[in-house]
Parts: C-alpha cells; sequence; structure tokens
C-alpha cells in the first residue's frame, strides 16, 4: 500500500512537469497545426511573421534610433548603436534611447575600487553639479590646475565655499582683483598686512576722502616728503584738518628755531624790552638770543603805570608816536636795529624836547610825555 502512494505521488510530479506553462522564445507566424500539407508560402509566412516572446528581446545593431512608433516590439530590445567607436550599449526608457542602463543609485562608492574612475574615463560636461554631493569634492580630490576658469559657472564660488586663509598672493595671478570684484567694506583694515599696499598697486585716485576712516591714516604712516603740495588739491588742509592740540589761538604755523621741523608759534619769535627807555637820551643795546639776524621787527612804546597822555598803563603805541622838537622841526626820536646778536635803539633827546600825540586828542603835542615808558621790541624772521 504504501509503495503505491508514493508511485502515484512521483506519476503526479511527472504530469504537472510534463504539462507547466513552457516559454519559447519565439512567437511563430503560421500555426502549421492540422494541416495535412505545408506549401512554400506557408513556410515563408512562418518565418517572416514570426517574433519575439512578448517578455524577450533582442539586440539591434545600427547607427540610428530604432523606430519604436512602428515596432512597438523594440522597445524591449537593445540597441547597439554604432555610431560611435566602441559601440555604446543603449535602453528605451518610454520616450527615448539613453545609455542610462544603469539605474540611478545603483553604483555606489563601495561598488567602485580605489581610483577605479580616472580622467581618461569622464567625458567633457559628463560630471555636473547635480551628481556631485555637497562636500564629496574637497582639495585632496582635485589635482594641481585640475579646475579651471571655464569649468566654473557664473556666481558658483561665493564666501561660503572659500576656507579663510586658503587664498593666498601666490593663488592670484597679477591684477585679477579690481573694483568690480570686491564688495563694498568687503575689505576692512585687518585683513591688508603691513606694507602689502603700495603706490604701484593703487590707480591714479583711486582713494577718495570717502574711502579712509576716520584718525585712519596718522603721521608715522606718512613717509617723509610723500606728501607735496603737487599730491593735494586746492584748500586740501584746512583749519579743521589740524589738530587743536598742536596749536593755540593766535599762534602761526612755522618753522622752529633750529630750522629742522614745522612748529606752532606766536606770529613773533620774541621780543626784547627796554624800561624807561624815554628817559634818558643816548644807545642802547641787548641781546635777543636767536642765532640768527631777524628779518622783521617792530618796536611799541608801553605806557607806564598811572597811564600818560591819555593813554592807559600797558597799552602798546607805535614808537613813531614819539617824535623829537628841534627848532620847531618834529624829528623820529628813535632810530632801530637788529643784528645777528643785539637789537638796540638811539634816543635822540629826552625831557622838553619829546613829544607824543594825545590818545584821543586832535594835534596835541603839548606838554611832555613821563619819562619811564617801556620800548618793546618785536622780532621774527
Amino acid at each position: 500500500m504504501k509503495q503505491n502512494k508514493l508511485l502515484y505521488f512521483f506519476i503526479g510530479v511527472a504530469v504537472a512537469l510534463t504539462f507547466a506553462a513552457t516559454e519559447y522564445d519565439l512567437q511563430k507566424g503560421v500555426d502549421l497545426t492540422g494541416r495535412s500539407s505545408v506549401t512554400a508560402s506557408s513556410l515563408n509566412q512562418l518565418v517572416d511573421n514570426a517574433v519575439v516572446g512578448t517578455n524577450k528581446g533582442m539586440i539591434i545593431y545600427q547607427s540610428t534610433a530604432p523606430d519604436t512608433t512602428n515596432n512597438t516590439r523594440y522597445s524591449r530590445f537593445l540597441w547597439l548603436d554604432s555610431s560611435t567607436t566602441p559601440a555604446s550599449l543603449k535602453v528605451y526608457d518610454g520616450s527615448v534611447w539613453t545609455n542610462s542602463a544603469v539605474t540611478a543609485g545603483s553604483i555606489t562608492a563601495t561598488s567602485l575600487a580605489d581610483d577605479a574612475v580616472t580622467e581618461a574615463k569622464i567625458l567633457d560636461g559628463a560630471v555636473t553639479a547635480l551628481k556631485i554631493n555637497t562636500g564629496a569634492v574637497g582639495s585632496s580630490q582635485l589635482g594641481s590646475g585640475a579646475v579651471l576658469l571655464d569649468r566654473m559657472g557664473a556666481d558658483s564660488v561665493d564666501a561660503s565655499k572659500i576656507v579663510n586663509g586658503s587664498i593666498t598672493g601666490a593663488d592670484m595671478l597679477g591684477r585679477t582683483i579690481n573694483s568690480t570684484n570686491i564688495i563694498l567694506a568687503t575689505i576692512a583694515g585687518e585683513v591688508i598686512a603691513g606694507n602689502t599696499i603700495t603706490s604701484t598697486n593703487m590707480a591714479a585716485n583711486s582713494i577718495y576722502t570717502t574711502n579712509i576712516v576716520d584718525a585712519t591714516i596718522t603721521g608715522t604712516d606718512v613717509a617723509g616728503a610723500t606728501l607735496t603740495y603737487t599730491n593735494m588739491a586746492t584748500n586740501a588742509v584746512a583749519v579743521t584738518n589740524i589738530s587743536p592740540a598742536t596749536g593755540g589761538a593766535g599762534q602761526v604755523l612755522g618753522v622752529n628755531l633750529a630750522g629742522n621741523a614745522v612748529a606752532w608759534q606766536a606770529p613773533w619769535v620774541t621780543s626784547v624790552s627796554f624800561a624807561n627807555a624815554t628817559g634818558t637820551a643816548g644807545h642802547t643795546a641787548s641781546a635777543h638770543g636767536l642765532g640768527f639776524t631777524p628779518r622783521i621787527y617792530a618796536a611799541v612804546l608801553v605806557a607806564p603805570a598811572g597811564g600818560d597822555r591819555g593813554w592807559s598803563a600797558g597799552d602798546e603805541v607805535r614808537a613813531d608816536a614819539f617824535g623829537w622838537a628841534s627848532g620847531n622841526t618834529l624829528m623820529p626820536a628813535f632810530s632801530l636795529y637788529a643784528e645777528s646778536t643785539n637789537v638796540g635803539f638811539t634816543l635822540s633827546g629826552v625831557g622838553s624836547l619829546l613829544r607824543m600825540q594825545h590818545k584821543t586828542t586832535v594835534d596835541d603835542f603839548g606838554s611832555a610825555p613821563s619819562t619811564n615808558w617801556t620800548l618793546k621790541v618785536y622780532l621774527s624772521r
């Protein structure tokens, strides 16, 4: 009984295998079943009308794209495009023939051996931004000179893609950066190394007042004799451009006594006073201490304490306000001179012979002035 069951089992398997669906590569063009005779025409139709099975394909070898419109079965075929050398294998994606026989994402980094893809295996333009993951290409992946200007799209490199300090002067061709390449305020003082910008790096008139921050240029930044009148516009240096701390009220800018620097100083370098100058006739001199012969000097008489002839104490009156009366002729009372060492004067007469105009009364040369007026001589270069 047991043997019969086993026999029946194997018979069932054999029958199932015998009648299982068999797939054929070709579908016949003419069914000859049941015919007692076959004509030559039937044989031709059998071959000519035969097609590849609906789940089968073939390879078409030609230089032009197969016609899938009139031959829909071609959409299941592979096309070996002979227009290239070597011929390239393409598939039909439903609209066009493409060589993307490899599905997206099917080849990953783990599928490629190190250095398997070399420059010779990459067609020009084959690698686009869409095919590169962010951060996938670093400096270690780029050979020297690998990135050329024609490989970069406009604005493809911005500040976020440049590591601080990665671009130095050695990385830039001469004059590659001009004013059109610099955004306003992108270059600050701390970004420029000392002495890197010289006159040869700047175009004429490239720096204006609007480009200079207040107090950024000091005396130590200007080389000796680099600023001359030819470098400055008319009225370029105004009173407001000169530090008040270096000049006082009434002072003028001139050369110091040593003759080696510009200095703020009074209009008169010095003065020499002679007390009671109107009291004694004769010659008087005193050292001025300048070390040179003054080119400009002027004398005034300083009114004594209590005033005199309408003048108040301390009033300064030009020395030629005094005269010497002799034979009804009014002549200058003082002769004044200055030399390299001394300044001096000579008084021609004293007492009743001296005359002086009253401060406010016209034609009043009456009584003689006091004898204790001080003669003060101002001296300059």
